[in-house]
């Protein structure tokens, strides 16, 4: 089962949170779609008050769009947002693996390795939507690794509006695993403690997502 899928807990806010998520980046609720708040609770059987909470997380991370007496929709996708979020990546991502490298111990990068294998074995499999999951999780463990919470909640928020970029991407952009091969080489050079090596691994990472895109969209 995917990361994204399911999850079979109680229905608790977090749980409504990632259900909706799921079907968010994978499309099953389409760019600038109305929500219908009562049919959502009963196909996901869940609560009204855990609904409306993840309902107000996800408009924080700009995935749902609230107005007063109009209701809600999923945020649309644009090509401008996009640029705008790459061109922040380019900026946050160097500086985030930067420190990264500089802090990196060798649980850590265990850590990272095993992320990356990961990855690489949804890649073999095709499986898109746990390949998305495996990018969210990398990323959000470099952050991590700067040991700085305001970097961290920046670089979340930012990969955190990419994922439907970042699957649809991966599911109509042809062959994506040399974004995945650069995720190893990425992850050599924070393990290795090599500061100006790893800003500069990350500098070219974000640069094969641009060109990744420009193909898809030209």
């Amino acid at each position: 089962m995917s990361p994204l899928e399911y999850a079979t807990r109680p229905p608790k806010a977090d749980d409504v949170y990632e259900k909706l998520k799921h079907l968010i980046v994978t499309l099953q609720l389409a760019p600038g779609s109305a929500v219908n708040e009562q049919e959502l609770i009963r196909q996901l059987t869940v609560g009204r008050t855990p609904f409306r909470e993840a309902m107000l997380r996800l408009s924080h991370e700009g995935l749902i769009v609230r107005a007063p007496r109009r209701g809600s929709w999923v945020s649309d996708l644009s090509i401008t947002e996009l640029q705008q979020l790459i061109d922040a990546r380019c900026f946050v991502e160097p500086l985030v693996t930067r420190r990264a490298a500089e802090r990196i111990a060798e649980p850590e990068a265990d850590k990272l390795m095993r992320i990356v294998d990961a990855g690489e074995h949804a890649v073999r499999q095709h499986d898109v939507e746990t390949l998305v999951w495996h990018d969210l999780q990398f990323h959000s463990c470099v952050a991590q690794l700067s040991d700085n919470q305001y970097f961290a909640a920046f670089s979340k928020k930012i990969d955190t509006t990419l994922l439907r970029y970042w699957y649809v991407s991966f599911l109509h952009g042809g062959d994506f695993s040399d974004s995945f091969a650069h995720h190893q080489l990425l992850a050599d050079a924070i393990a290795s403690g090599d500061p100006d090596l790893a800003e500069e691994r990350a500098r070219e990472h974000v640069e094969i997502f641009r060109a990744r895109i420009r193909n898809l969209v030209s």
